[in-house]
């Protein structure tokens, strides 16, 4: 019986192979749907839009979710409003929901060479 090492590289070997078959096989068509590398499918508005689709799925008042978008030079500063109660809920446990938003513009600022950044305004903030 062969021991783990030999299981592992037996294992690696298959899993090229197959990953070299399945490659070999699309050729030069797209895989999934539209090239999404093109910055002109995707613009500040529908990063506001994302924003905000991602904050009315958190808050018990969806209705009440408003996303400004402040472009400047270097970065675009997305200002996310909800009503007071929600304002928990949009941030999380010791600021994880936030994190993640702010993760998800990370990986949006990345592919679109442009960086975003999200400001979650409390109801007394006046900018």
């Amino acid at each position: 019986m062969p021991g783990c090492r030999e299981l592992l590289r037996r294992r690696m070997h298959c899993g090229t192979i197959r990953a070299q078959v399945q490659f070999a096989n699309f050729g030069s068509e797209p895989v999934r749907g539209k090239n999404m590398t093109q910055n002109d499918m995707v613009s500040s508005v529908s990063v506001a839009e994302l924003v905000r689709e991602i904050a009315q799925a958190l808050v018990d008042e969806p209705a009440a979710v408003e996303v400004e978008s402040v472009a400047r030079e270097e970065n675009t500063v997305l200002k996310l409003r909800v009503a007071p109660q929600d304002v928990g809920k949009v941030i999380g446990k010791q600021g994880r929901t936030a994190r993640s938003v702010r993760t998800i513009l990370g990986a949006v600022s990345m592919k679109l060479r442009h960086r975003y950044t999200l400001d979650i305004l409390e109801e007394d903030d006046e900018e």
